[in-house]
């Protein structure tokens, strides 16, 4: 049998959600059947090195304005590959992929939307809307988006799932306390995420502000980098947090970092199927989350985690201070939340499902 190749797009394999689920899907794929590749539009990120060595991985240095280099870029490499799928990103890799594929003529293109862009503009907004209907298949994260992309094109929802990281991490727990100054009795809420609008980390600190004013042993972790950190280290010193509000950069090993946590806390503006949360929950962490976009899929409300709505600072600190008090519910939370992601959200399903799809559409 012909090894179908199929070429995975992104807009660059800096750390993030979609960055991950990507590369997982090229590492993964039966090799008896496919043949992976990757390219991405930016030059060499961070998540490049956890890329299989047998994937072909290429790159561009893509305006950030518009581009017409990249489309025939796109266009090159997948006629240059022979490549019978493509599998774009979103955002930012869709519409780029979408012609570049079709002035290869490559048949099948799939396109997963990882969330809602709030910051494009209504003509960007058309176009893929209109590229869609010509899409082979486009595949929501969600629900939630799912009903925001509308009826164009042939639409369905497939949920992320996550690789479960079985590694024991308890030895290490105490240590990464100890480095970042948690004592034993402090109660530590942790938030993985780009420092970008879009995850109000300003909603976060003022929240914890609130609860930490009321249960002095609470402590809050930043993990992630990005645009916004100036302004959220000067927010810090604003609320008088310096010594409760830690920044730990980025991380490589996210698991090992959820480990030493006592909550999970994301506050985000909108979320497709968050993986920071997803692997929180594996974690058998509680979970502290907005009630937008994707979380109520994943977040069972007041069984594996407590919903606020969007921007509620005094309902994420009651959360906050819930959970701190009651380690037994944490617990509970945590054991409930690491089910879900075991039967609903394994990776090895979502695997399968995309593999289908591939096979489905190349008959």
């Amino acid at each position: 049998m012909k090894k179908i190749k199929v070429l995975h797009l992104l807009s660059s394999l800096n750390i993030g959600g979609r960055e991950k689920v990507a590369i997982d899907i090229v590492n993964n794929l039966d090799r008896e059947k496919f043949l992976p590749f990757l390219m991405s539009l930016r030059p060499k990120g961070t998540m490049q090195k956890k890329v299989k060595e047998d994937v072909k991985i290429i790159t561009y240095n893509k305006s950030d304005k518009l581009d017409f280099g990249a489309y025939r870029r796109i266009s090159n490499v997948l006629k240059e590959n022979q490549i019978d799928i493509l599998h774009t990103h979103n955002p930012g890799g869709f519409l780029y992929g979408f012609i570049g594929g079709k002035l290869a003529g490559v048949k099948t293109i799939v396109n997963t939307e990882h969330g809602f862009e709030y910051n494009i503009n209504f003509k960007k907004r058309l176009a893929e809307s209109f590229c869609r209907r010509f899409t082979t298949l486009t595949i929501a994260v969600s629900e939630d988006v799912k009903k925001r992309l509308g009826a164009s094109g042939m639409i369905r929802v497939l949920h992320n799932g996550i690789i479960i990281d079985e590694k024991d991490y308890s030895s290490e727990k105490e240590k990464i306390r100890r480095s970042i100054g948690v004592m034993e009795d402090e109660v530590l809420i942790g938030c993985v995420a780009r420092l970008a609008y879009v995850k109000n980390h300003r909603c976060l600190f003022r929240a914890f502000k609130i609860a930490s004013d009321i249960n002095p042993k609470l402590k809050l972790l930043i993990v992630g980098d990005g645009y916004l950190k100036e302004n959220l280290l000067s927010l810090r010193e604003e609320l008088s947090l310096r010594n409760k509000i830690i920044f730990y950069g980025e991380t490589d090993n996210v698991s090992k970092v959820l480990n030493a946590l006592d909550i999970f806390a994301l506050t985000s503006v909108y979320e497709g199927i968050s993986i920071t949360i997803l692997e929180a929950m594996a974690c058998g962490l509680p979970v502290v989350a907005t009630k937008v976009g994707g979380n109520p899929d994943v977040i069972e409300d007041g069984k594996s985690g407590i919903l606020a709505e969007n921007g509620n600072e005094k309902e994420i600190a009651e959360a906050f201070l819930v959970l701190a008090k009651n380690k037994e519910l944490r617990i509970n939370f945590g054991c409930t939340g690491r089910k879900i992601v075991y039967e609903r959200f394994n990776f090895k399903n979502t695997l399968q499902e995309i593999e289908n799809i591939y096979l489905n559409s190349f008959k």
